[in-house]
This record gives C-alpha cells, sequence and structure tokens, in this order.
C-alpha cells in the first residue's frame, strides 16, 4: 500500500469522478489523496481513537453507491484500527487450532506406528503427500489470482490509513485503485468496470474514551497549534503543572452551569470536576474538546449546589457536557546543583537558547513572599 501522491485544492466541476490519467498511475492497493479543504492544527488520528466521519464513495464511471450525507446526514463513527486489531486475533485462534490438530496427528501417528499398525503405512503417506502437492498447487492458482486484487477488509485498511493522514475540519478526495476481476468466460462482470473509487472523506471529530469504561468521552473539535509551533507536542504533566483552560459546562439538556474565559489552576489538584483535570493530560495547547461526562466523573450523586454569581445547580446524577480549550501550559522545575530553587514558567520564549553562566541579561526582576 502506497500513498501515491498528494495534490492541493484545484477547481474542478465534479470532484467525485477519478479522472483516467489518475487511475492509470496507480497500481492495485495504492491510493491518492487530494486535498479538497485543510484542516485544523497539526493533530494527525492514531491507531485505538474514535473518529467521526462523512464518507461518499463514487466508481470511476461517477456512480456514488455509498454516502453519509444522504437521507438523515449521519456521520460514520469507528475506531481506527479496530479491524486489524479483530483479524489479528482471529489469526492467533486459528494458528492456536492448527497447532492442536497437529499434536493429534503426531498423537494418532505413534500409534500407528507400532506393531501391525504399518501395515499399508507407506501407501497412505504416498497418499497424503499427494494429496498435500494438489493443495499446495490449488493455494498457489488462488493467490495469483488474487494478487491484483483487494477484498472489503483491504479497503476498509486503506480507508483507516487514509483518515490517518488527515487533520480535524480537512476534506480529502482518496483514489484507490484495484484491479477488475472476471468470469470464466474472461469477460468482466458488473465490477469489473470499476478499476478505482473515490472515497470524499471530511474528518469531523476524533474522540477517546478516557478511563475505557465511557464515564468520559473526550471529542476534539479542533486540532490546536500549527506543528511549527514550539509548544506544539507539549502536553500537561500530573504534578509540578499549571495549566489555563476556557470552559463552559452544560447539562444534557442544555442549562448552562459555569463557563470560564480563563482560568489557572494546578492539574493534581484540579478544577470544576475530576473531568477536568484528566481531560487536559490529553490535550495540546490551543486545542478544543469537547467532553460527555457522567456522574462518577462529575458530581455523582449528591450533585452540587448553586454556587455564586451565575453557577448554576448539577442535579443528582447528572450527566454533563463540557467545552474545553487548553490555552496554556505552565511547567513547575528545579534549577541549581540541589534544585532547590524552584522556577515556573509564565509566558514561553522563542527560540531554544539558554543564557550561559557567563552571559550578559537583560531583564525584570520581582519576588513575592
Amino acid at each position: 500500500m502506497v500513498l501515491h501522491a498528494i495534490m492541493f485544492p484545484q477547481q474542478s466541476k465534479n470532484e467525485n469522478v477519478v479522472s483516467s490519467e489518475i487511475s492509470e498511475v496507480l497500481s492495485p492497493g495504492d491510493f491518492m489523496k487530494t486535498i479538497v479543504r485543510h484542516g485544523d492544527g497539526s493533530y494527525l488520528p492514531q491507531k485505538g481513537v474514535g473518529v467521526e466521519v462523512h464518507l461518499t464513495a463514487t466508481s470511476s464511471d461517477g456512480c456514488q453507491f455509498f454516502s453519509t450525507r444522504q437521507g438523515e446526514n449521519n456521520p460514520s463513527s469507528f475506531v481506527l484500527g479496530a479491524e486489524e486489531e479483530e483479524e489479528e486475533e482471529e489469526e492467533e485462534e486459528e494458528e492456536d487450532n492448527d497447532s492442536g490438530g497437529g499434536a493429534d496427528y503426531d498423537i494418532k501417528k505413534e500409534y500407528n506406528d507400532d506393531g501391525d499398525g504399518n501395515i499399508g503405512h507407506e501407501e497412505e503417506e504416498n497418499e497424503e503427500e499427494d494429496e498435500e502437492e494438489e493443495e499446495e498447487e490449488e493455494e498457489e492458482e488462488e493467490e495469483e489470482e488474487e494478487e491484483d486484487t483487494i477484498d472489503k477488509g483491504e479497503i476498509a485498511a486503506l480507508l483507516h490509513t487514509a483518515i490517518g493522514t488527515m487533520r480535524i475540519g480537512e476534506r480529502a478526495v482518496f483514489t484507490i485503485a484495484f484491479s477488475s476481476p472476471s468470469d470464466e468466460n474472461g469477460n468482466s462482470g458488473t465490477a469489473a468496470s470499476v478499476d478505482s473509487v473515490q472515497y470524499d472523506i471530511e474528518l469531523l471529530t476524533v474522540f477517546q474514551d478516557l478511563h475505557g469504561d465511557g464515564g468520559v468521552i473526550m471529542k476534539l473539535t479542533s486540532g490546536g497549534c500549527d506543528w511549527s509551533v514550539s509548544s506544539w507536542k507539549v502536553q500537561p504533566r500530573e504534578s509540578d503543572c499549571y495549566v489555563t483552560v476556557k470552559y463552559e459546562a452544560r447539562l444534557t439538556n442544555g442549562t448552562l452551569i459555569t463557563k470560564s474565559d480563563g482560568i489557572e489552576f494546578a492539574v493534581e489538584d484540579g478544577h470544576f470536576c475530576p473531568a477536568m483535570s484528566t481531560a487536559v493530560l490529553f490535550l495540546r495547547e490551543r486545542q478544543k474538546a469537547k467532553l460527555t461526562v457522567e456522574p462518577k466523573y462529575a458530581f455523582g450523586d449528591e450533585g452540587r449546589p448553586a454556587g455564586k454569581a451565575d453557577d448554576g445547580e448539577v442535579p443528582p446524577d447528572a450527566t454533563i457536557e463540557v467545552n474545553l480549550e487548553l490555552l496554556f501550559i505552565s511547567f513547575v522545575f528545579g534549577v541549581g546543583h540541589d534544585e532547590t530553587t524552584r522556577v515556573r514558567t509564565l509566558r514561553r520564549g522563542h527560540g531554544r537558547e539558554c543564557a550561559g553562566e557567563d552571559s550578559l541579561v537583560q531583564g525584570i526582576f520581582s519576588m513575592q513572599r
């Protein structure tokens, strides 16, 4: 499988029709990506995370045979790489079964080798060898026939790989090429005219089950900073870390509980509800997410009384939704030989050069007790 090329948006009357020039360039199993709309930030979904996409499939003759944009307009949701894991488990089970069958065969063979069991044994072995050779020849012929064809499982794997190259909000067209099957007379069937398929995919959100029990589902709605920004790969940690966030919390019926345009807190101390400090560990600066939080990670069976100002009440056993944006990460670290002096980053500078022992520096200094 090869990502053959990446092309940037071009004006086209019909984005869903594959040109013959593109089809001829691709080999079976290759795909070509054409970006229709660029996404946000630099986050790329990895294997094991969930994605929500709009998808339209169109054959090379312009026939649209699948679309999530029609009817009720419901996007498709699935976990990247989930099918590969299931296939691996099935293969392991088959290997275990095969090894078990081999052991039974060896036991029977040892039993037949004793006493009168040797009568006609050589003839049986020759017959078995002939059968094995015939089976091997048939398997080789089948493999040769299937070399240039792609089954549904392989197409799904290619699509999962393709989505792994997309950013949140991106829309792209992936052309996947495959060879056309023929019937016994050498004539191509209905699918023969379809030697390539275009998948128009829009990556809407990426979601993740933070605790593995469905208690906190986080949907990324924005990819965050561009990869060229020095802070892109920086993520919060549980200790010696402060974060500044913007958030808005509501009940599932839309009732506002509380919101803030920017509040700072220590990750280990948390803020508002336990799910908040968990969620920031999975975010990078400027990433936005929507959290769906079940009661055990929110306010449990006791709920939360109405607070001061505009803070609303949270009823007992209530599920809440939080729109969260990570604005800034501030780390605390020790300096000096014994690291007894603690330093906290208030604003990240530019570049990577640091002042040395003999450097002349200019700055503003203040102290607090």
